[in-house]
């Protein structure tokens, strides 16, 4: 594979991806699913995340070691896992509305600050992981290490970040309003809707802006409540 062919395929898969997942944030769900049972899918997808992230370490681990083919198998377990992942995230995210973070008001400062990271980086490393497995198939090898030492701690983050996020958000699934016990009526109705798990960047980015927005217009209320 020469590099000219390899940049052709990336960009039309970062594309196909990345407009997939956009779709799935502003489409309608899909009403042919609504008699199924998906809620194991977002558990799935944070243990599909967490295999991805230890193959990645495993990957990384026999690089340093010069053990070039088992890198290189793990490298390929990882997308496999990440391709896995992809599936399992649109099957559920096409078909289910948005769940609810409910979180205390200074845990929500750190579940945005993750997510919003998790999000930005979540949108580079698919071009650059395709980017940098090119270089590696075609032989270009001084290419590959350069960009793979963006690429690895890159999509190591997004993996971890994506199971912790799962994490936060899970207590909240199927939870239709908030306690009276936890919540005050003037805090109410600063909840944030995000989707449930992992990535999700067109509806999070949304979710993100509008939190820090009513942040702004409360002049940190919220920190009076705790």
């Amino acid at each position: 594979m020469t590099r000219k062919n390899y940049i052709a395929t990336v960009w039309p898969l970062t594309i196909a991806i990345n407009g997939l997942i956009i779709l799935s944030v502003f489409s309608p769900k899909i009403s042919a699913m609504k008699g199924h049972d998906l809620s194991a899918l977002p558990l799935l997808n944070a243990i599909l995340n967490g295999l991805t992230f230890l193959s990645l370490l495993i990957a990384r681990a026999a690089v340093r070691h010069r053990n070039t083919e088992r890198h290189r198998n793990f490298i390929f377990l990882a997308f496999g896992f990440t391709f896995l992942f992809l599936i399992s995230y649109l099957t559920y995210h096409f078909s289910v509305p948005a769940t609810r973070f409910r979180g205390p008001v200074l845990l929500r400062y750190s579940y945005f600050f993750i997510l919003s990271t998790h999000i930005l980086l979540a949108a580079i490393i698919v071009p650059l992981a395709m980017y940098t497995m090119g270089m590696a198939i075609s032989g270009d090898v001084a290419r590959h290490r350069r960009i793979a030492r963006w690429t690895m701690p890159i999509w190591l983050y997004v993996s971890l970040t994506g199971v912790i996020v799962y994490i936060m958000i899970s207590p909240y699934y199927n939870v239709s309003k908030p306690s009276t016990d936890t919540f005050s009526k003037d805090n109410a109705h600063n909840l944030t809707t995000v989707p449930s798990p992992l990535i999700r960047p067109g509806a999070n980015i949304v979710h993100i802006v509008s939190f820090f927005s009513d942040l702004s217009r409360s002049k940190f209320r919220q920190v009076s409540v705790l």
